[in-house]
Parts: structure tokens; C-alpha cells; sequence
């Protein structure tokens, strides 16, 4: 890994992950300068409070960049540095370990062959998958709208009632 910044590196994107945890990337040591730069995804798992190291962005993520969750339980990073050192018009894609097999194959995925396209405030609803044996939880995601590596409309809610 190149670029594993210090625990005082302010993290210029925070996104939470299909799994629960919550991916950090970019930021540097300094606000919006190429000092101490931060390349490695660092993920927070909120049930053990531990961090584990994912891996390494190709260029810097600063000032003005984003994270947002794709519909694949991918992660795209983008933009970053301006105004400031550099203008980044790009973006890069972080897969996350739940979507590979240990042999770097893709992991098998559950298809979904049925769900509403609206939902009200506490209106019970049914989800019909392709295997529902292979299911063991099952989350209530938002797509994200983010700045400033803040994403006010994150979402992952449990659901509870899995029948």
C-alpha cells in the first residue's frame, strides 16, 4: 500500500456500504493540499468498531470530491481538489470484498423478480428473489446525493420481518 495517511488525515469521502460498513476515502493531512496524501480505503465495521484497509485509489481525493453507493454495491469516487492543487474530472470505482469470491470471481448475487416501485411510511411490502434460501439479511438502501463528503441522504435500514 503507498500513501496510508496518519489517523489525523481528514477523509474527503465517507459512503455507507451494501454490507453496513462504512468506507472512507481520500483527504490529506492538510485541507486541500497534496501533504500527506491519502490513498488507501479504510473501512469502519460498526458491530466490532474495528478498521480493516481496502485498496488503493489511483490519484488524490480531495476538497470537493464525492462518494456515492451505485446500484451494483460498487462505490464511485470522483472529482476532488478544486479549488487547490489539482482539478480531478474523473472518477474511479472501489469494489468492496462482498462482491468478489475468494478466487477474485464474482460472488454469486441474489436476483430480485418482483418489488414495488413506491412505497408509503409503514406500508408492508413483498420482495420475490430468485433464491431466497441464500438470503440471510436483508437492507433498505437510498441512493445518495453528496458534497463535501457528506451524504445527508444516506440510507440502510434492517428490514426485520423477512418471511
Amino acid at each position: 500500500m503507498r500513501g496510508r495517511a496518519p489517523a489525523s488525515t481528514v477523509a474527503s469521502g465517507a459512503e455507507v456500504m451494501a454490507d453496513g460498513n462504512v468506507l472512507l476515502t481520500g483527504g490529506s493531512q492538510a485541507a486541500n493540499q497534496l501533504v500527506g496524501v491519502n490513498y488507501t480505503a479504510a473501512i469502519w465495521n460498526p458491530d466490532t468498531g474495528k478498521w480493516t484497509y481496502g485498496d488503493d485509489a489511483a490519484i488524490p481525493r480531495l476538497y470537493h470530491s464525492t462518494t456515492l453507493l451505485l446500484q451494483d454495491g460498487s462505490v464511485l469516487s470522483l472529482g476532488g481538489g478544486a479549488p487547490g492543487p489539482l482539478s480531478n474530472l474523473n472518477g474511479e470505482i472501489y469494489k468492496p470484498a462482498y462482491l468478489t469470491n475468494a478466487d477474485g470471481t464474482a460472488a454469486d448475487r441474489p436476483v430480485i423478480t418482483s418489488a414495488p416501485t413506491e412505497l408509503e411510511q409503514r406500508q408492508d411490502f413483498k420482495i420475490s428473489v430468485d433464491d431466497p434460501a441464500s438470503i440471510s439479511r436483508l437492507i433498505l438502501t437510498k441512493y445518495g446525493a453528496t458534497t463535501h463528503a457528506f451524504d445527508q441522504n444516506q440510507r440502510f435500514v434492517p428490514l426485520e420481518d423477512v418471511i
